[in-house]
């Protein structure tokens, strides 16, 4: 579920958890499980440091397209069937994270229109 709470840089943390899991350590753990740095992520993905730091920290989510190039320099290379699996597995668990924040971010705005 969704968790809103403003930080001292006044901007909108979103926790969508799936399964328990926030979005952020989600994806803090694919980036560590391959011994990497945000700085490499973000070289290897062509997006910038900030936007990693910002899917990494809870401040954003990446786009699907994103996401996938992320996956893609992430999944293992020693099979077809493992790179696949991995592809799959994890772009499951984005899609359903994501879906929960669309949904909590349109009804944070609807709030705010009804001065909630």
């Amino acid at each position: 579920m969704a968790n809103f709470s403003t930080g001292n840089t006044q901007k909108r943390r979103e926790e969508i958890k799936y399964n328990g899991m926030k979005f952020q350590d989600f994806l803090n753990d694919l980036i560590n499980e391959r011994n990497l740095f945000k700085q490499d992520i973000a070289n290897l993905t062509k997006n910038s440091r900030k936007s990693i730091t910002e899917w990494t920290t809870g401040l954003s989510i990446p786009s699907p397209a994103n996401f996938q190039n992320i996956l893609n320099v992430l999944a293992p290379t020693n099979s077809v069937e493992e790179r696949n699996r991995y592809i799959s597995t994890n772009t499951s668990i984005y899609e359903s994270i994501r879906t929960q924040y669309l949904i909590a971010k349109k009804l944070l705005n609807e709030q705010k229109k009804r001065g909630l």
